[in-house]
């Protein structure tokens, strides 16, 4: 674990299948101290056998302390899409704070590679009106190295 503040090599892990799609995982540190700070948790594989957008979730979370007093934590969902073609898709911060700006990464290409891109047109578009373009705030990435030309225009729809 990296960034945590008193991660030992000290645990004991339970991995238990609920059924194909769910696992139930329990970590815990068997010597003090704890830990804080931030990091991965866990990391479990998983194989798609059709081409479809995903969504994993996290439920029943029971967090503690050393002194067994709860830690509450918010949880958060992802989409993963499976797909055999190269794709396009949006990145950022699984967690972000109220009106503070973050940055939304397109990426292209991160499951199979895109072959002969010169040009490319899309709409990146959030489900909440609550969250809007932080106008001014867009530029191209460097997949597409220099000699760019970049246009950005703010859509109603």
């Amino acid at each position: 674990m990296t960034g945590g503040e008193g991660a030992g090599s000290f645990s004991l892990s339970l991995f238990q299948t609920v059924n194909p799609s769910t696992i139930d995982i329990g970590i815990t540190k068997i010597a003090q101290p704890a830990t804080s700070g931030s990091g991965m948790l866990a990391k479990v594989q998983f194989v798609c056998s059709a081409s479809k957008e995903v969504r994993f979730s996290i439920a029943n979370v029971t967090a503690v302390d050393p002194s067994g007093a709860p830690i509450q934590l918010d949880t958060a969902g992802t989409s993963v899409v499976v797909s055999s073609a190269p794709s396009i898709s949006p990145v950022a911060s699984a967690h972000v704070r109220p009106r503070v700006p973050f940055w939304v990464d397109v990426k292209v290409g991160e499951t199979k590679a895109v072959t002969g891109l010169y040009g490319i047109s899309f709409k990146l578009k959030c489900n909440e009106s609550f969250c809007t373009y932080a106008e001014g705030n867009a530029a191209p990435g460097e997949f597409l190295g220099s000699g760019q030309l970049t246009f950005v225009r703010t859509v109603d729809q």
